[in-house]
Formats: C-alpha cells, structure tokens, sequence
C-alpha cells in the first residue's frame, strides 16, 4: 500500500510553503516586471485566493481542479496545489511572457566565479569525475523559489552533508561501455544547470559520453526553472566573460550544439502536476535508450518518489525501479521526503538539525542501474 501524498495535514513545510513562500513569489514577480494594473489586479487576488479561499471546478484546466472544488487550496496534496500555483501565474501574464526573467539572468551573471573554480584541464580520472559530479549535486543549492523561505546554505561544506553517495557506482557504471549516451533532466538556471554542461563538457573532451540531451522546462516554472531560451543568454554572459576558461567553456558548447553532440529538449511533462509514476508514453520511450540520465534537484527527486510520506529508509532503488534508463539523482534536501536513510540515522539528524529535511544544507547522490 502507498503512503499518502505530501500536504499540509502531513507536513508543516507544505503548510510554509502555501502561507509564506506563494505571497512573496507574487510579490516578486509584480515588483520584477512592469505588468498593467488589469495583471497587477489578478496576481494579487490569486494570493488571497491561495490562502482563503476555495477551488473552482474547470474542466478545461488540464490541472482538473475539478477533483478538489470546493476544498481550500491547503486540503489539496502539497505539489498539486504547488505546480498549480505557478499555471495559474503563467494564464494570468499571458502566454509567452516570462515573469522570472530577470532573476535568471541575475543567476547566470551571479555564477561566473563559481564556473570559473569549477572548470578543470585535469585527466579525467575517478577523481575529477567526482569533484565534478559533486560540483553539480552543490550547485543545486542555488534555488530561488526555495530561497523565499529558507536560507541558501552555499558555503556550508562538509562529508557529513553528503548523506548519501553513490559517486562510485556512477563511474564504475559508465567504464563498462566507455563512451556512453547521457541524459539530464535539469533544474535551475546559474550555477546548477552550468555545472552540469561543465560534467558534459569534461565526458565528451575524455570520451566517456559521445552525446548528451538536457532536458528542459517548455513554461516558465519555479522561478529559476531554466528553459532552452534561457541556455542561450547564458553563453551570450559567458562568451563575454573575463576569465579565458570560462569564455572557452561556452565556445566548446556552443560547438557541442551546432554538431548535435548536445541536445536541448522540452516537454510539457516537465512543467505538469503529474509524477514519474504518469511519466507520458512517448516521453518514456525518448528516455529509453540512454546509458545514463542524471535526474537534478529536489522538485524531480520529490516526483521520482511521487511525492508521497514514504519511511526514510524505503529504497530509492526499489521506488524507481521503473524509471526507462540507469538513473542517477543529485539532490540537495529541500522538502520532507528522503529515502535510503535508516531510522536511526534519521532520528539523529533530527535532533543534530530539526529541518535537516528542508533548509537545503544537505544533499544526496543516488544511483538505480
């Protein structure tokens, strides 16, 4: 028998989420774009519907709002009412617009250092494979709809963080064929997303990865979510960036595209209320085939495991047994569900660290073949 979905009833950072982090993500977005007062209107009378008021049905909503109306928004499972959130956001700014264009950029700009201190012209060896692996779990930290209610713990360090690694097995997984087939399924713009084209970057200069596809939000999500638009303002800051490595970084992927080596995609799924559970057919049988999909962020780790309260020391390999490819997720914990952590060592991070699940401080690295 499943647990139940994560919502407000079973989680107080659900609760948080609803109460605190959607009235300030309204208000940033109407203080970052210069909208009309007819959207101004709407934005603002979706925050008072969110926190008091009750779900209409719509049957034209592919989010089928029809199954809770007339139940509050907080009654309703917690990434349900999240996705829903941000859909509701994108009808009321019309379609093409991107409300949080502007703080994506700043996250690109605000990455420079870290992909200069990232970049290696070491072998690829074990070694460097990790750092950089590592490089793109941390990078994760850097989330902006997370940071409207929690800290972004960047500089906290430590093996103690890393709660779970499967680095070893990832490697030991890609020397069987040796020049192998990836897939990203990517999360923010800036550091997060950069650090994983710089893992791409170091596979295919060793040919451990002769191609890799990154997928994509198709709509605005979560903030710093990034779409195929937003690859492209990142190589025009860093074609003009001062450090050399990092110019030549974004010329490598610049030629990376143009050959097809690398390939950006997107799919409505991504950006949808469903799970990997309800992963679509045809978007299944695209994920087929590759020898690696590294799966990035806390948002895709919660759908991997369908959002739902599982013990903490449920397999993350025996929920995931059905995901089309070897998968690896990077995560870094923000939101209360974890697998793979026994009771005990649980129970002990609870009384070192009362929001060990959710401030983002940790993270882990989890591998199905």
């Amino acid at each position: 028998m499943l647990p139940p979905k994560i919502s407000p009833a079973n989680s107080p950072l659900a609760k948080e989420v609803l109460e605190v982090r959607a009235e300030r993500l309204i208000a940033n977005v109407i203080e970052d774009n210069d909208f009309d007062d007819a959207i101004v209107v709407e934005l603002n009378a979706l925050v008072d519907e969110a926190l008091d008021g009750t779900i209409q049905a719509d049957v034209s909503d592919p989010w089928n709002p029809a199954q809770y109306a007339g139940q509050r928004w907080i009654d309703t499972p917690f990434y349900w009412y999240e996705s829903w959130l941000y859909a509701r956001i994108r009808r009321i700014v019309g379609e093409g617009v991107d409300p949080f264009v502007a703080k994506k950029r700043q996250e690109w700009e605000s990455a420079k250092a870290f992909i200069a201190n990232t970049l290696t012209d070491e072998p690829l060896t074990e070694a460097s494979f990790t750092k950089l692996l590592h490089a793109a779990l941390w990078g994760n930290r850097f989330d902006l709809s997370h940071s409207m209610s929690q800290p972004i713990h960047a500089d906290a360090t430590g093996d103690d963080l890393l709660l779970i690694d499967d680095t070893a097995k990832v490697w030991q997984h890609l020397q069987v064929k040796g020049s192998n087939r990836i897939a990203i399924i990517g999360d923010n713009c800036g550091a997060d997303l950069a650090a994983d084209m710089i893992l791409i970057d170091h596979l295919f200069q060793h040919d451990l990865a002769h191609s890799a596809m990154i997928w994509l939000k198709s709509e605005p999500f979560y903030v710093s979510d990034a779409m195929i638009k937003d690859i492209v303002t990142a190589l025009e800051i860093y074609d003009a960036a001062e450090d050399e490595a990092t110019r030549a970084w974004a010329g490598r992927i610049r030629t990376y595209l143009k050959q097809r080596r690398l390939i950006l995609r997107s799919h409505p799924f991504f950006t949808s209320h469903k799970c990997y559970d309800e992963l679509p057919e045809q978007l299944g049988k695209n994920l087929v085939g590759f020898d690696l999909a590294i799966v990035k962020g806390d948002l895709h780790y919660r759908r991997l495991l369908r959002d739902r309260t599982w013990p903490t020391d449920v397999s993350f390999q025996d929920i995931v047994a059905d995901y089309p490819s070897p998968v690896v997720a990077l995560r870094t914990l923000k939101s209360d569900i974890v697998s793979g952590i026994s009771t005990e060592r649980a129970a002990a991070l609870t009384a070192e660290d009362p929001s060990w699940m959710h401030n983002g401080k940790r993270g882990t690295i989890q591998f199905k073949s």
